[in-house]
């Protein structure tokens, strides 16, 4: 077999890498030049891998929190700083997340979204005031674009310690400067009964050697099996349940999976748990659709086995308080499991409970029903 078909069968084969995602720490001087080294060595890897076979989707740097190194910035000089890191993000061609917001400052948040393209970040969710802070700039975000999905930039995030790859809750840590992390796109693992330990095994081996050739120090693989329109997670749940996703021994099925990737025998990061995202996995807006799941029926999967509300379509109109509420209960379930769980809500404009919307957005399904933010 010639190298060009080797290539194309391994390709057709290994999992995706969602996410080579390096991690830094930066000041305002020294900005430009840490986020240009970090491109360098993300190009590098991304090749590097490419030569094993892998698909690399994207390459990803992480900060610090930026209300660590930008608390001496005033509120205008600060949107200015972000508005020029993400032009750097921009011209090297990778997602930047930096890290959890100040939720007091409520106008220079909002801002930085509407000033850039590239930029991810996140909030903190302690205690009621910085749930009702997160709550505001979910809703604030979601008009700031007609279709409303400047959310899938911003998440609130409870009990996520720094060195995830995913987007948008990742983040770095002064401990973390000069690292890195991988995030593979592996539901066909567990639809088609493949073996994790062995392909999550070779991308996490990958990673090792990628740290020892370089000075970029390599800190582990995330192993939550991220969907994706066209490569649904749902399904692997369906497959192993033997029954739709909602229905009884989904519970299970989802907790076997979680139970599978914690056991993996390798140096694992950030969440390392299963992702439910509905509007990144078409069998799970299907079965929203369906009205086989509600909000509280994935924030119990949730409890069990995941990483919280991700990508959940809700209406438009709900309130402040509702989606403050709803951040709190959140917050109580990773600090009860002492586990990681994040929120990324998308209120959609103009649409309520049940509305069907159609939109042609990348990464996210083509269509989906809005769910209830009510308890049932």
């Amino acid at each position: 077999m010639d190298a060009m078909v080797l290539a194309g069968v391994l390709l057709a084969v290994l999992v995706p890498i969602r996410t080579i995602t390096a991690f830094v720490n930066v000041v305002p001087s020294n900005a430009e030049a840490k986020l240009t080294e970090a491109a360098a060595f993300l190009k590098s890897a991304r090749a590097e891998m490419e030569k094993r076979g892998y698909t690399v989707q994207t390459i990803r740097v992480a900060t610090e929190p930026a209300a660590a190194y930008t608390a001496e910035l005033s509120g205008d000089n600060c949107i200015e700083f972000f508005a020029k890191l993400d032009a750097i993000a921009k011209r090297e061609g990778f997602a930047l997340s930096i890290g959890p917001l100040d939720s007091s400052r409520a106008r220079v948040n909002a801002e930085i979204f509407r000033r850039t393209s590239q930029i991810n970040a996140s909030m903190i969710v302690r205690d009621p005031g910085s749930a009702r802070a997160a709550a505001e700039l979910i809703m604030v975000l979601s008009k700031q674009i007609p279709d409303g999905s400047q959310n899938f930039r911003f998440a609130a995030t409870a009990g996520l310690a720094p060195g995830s790859p995913f987007f948008p809750g990742g983040y770095a840590a002064r401990e973390l400067d000069h690292t890195f992390a991988l995030g593979a796109e592996s539901p066909a693992i567990f639809r088609e009964d493949r073996d994790a330990a062995k392909e999550l095994g070779a991308i996490a081996d990958a990673g090792e050697q990628l740290g020892k050739s370089g000075d970029w120090k390599y800190v582990g693989l995330d192993t939550s099996p991220a969907p994706a329109p066209g490569n649904s997670l749902a399904a692997a749940i369906e497959h192993i349940a033997r029954a739709k996703l909602g229905t009884p021994g989904t519970i299970a099925a989802a907790a076997s999976i979680t139970t599978t990737l914690k056991s993996l025998p390798f140096k694992q990061t950030g969440y390392s748990g299963l992702m439910l995202p509905v509007l990144e996995d078409e069998v799970l807006a299907d079965r929203v659709a369906e009205g086989r799941l509600t909000v509280y029926a994935l924030l119990l999967y949730s409890a069990v086995c995941g990483t919280g509300l991700d990508t959940i379509p809700i209406p438009g109109d709900v309130s402040v308080d509702r989606v403050a509420k709803l951040l709190e209960e959140v917050a109580l379930l990773a600090h009860r499991w002492n586990k990681p769980l994040t929120a990324r809500l998308f209120p959609v404009p103009g649409k309520k409970a049940g509305d069907e919307v159609r939109w042609n957005i990348d990464h996210l399904v083509s269509h989906f029903k809005v769910m209830k933010i009510e308890r049932p």
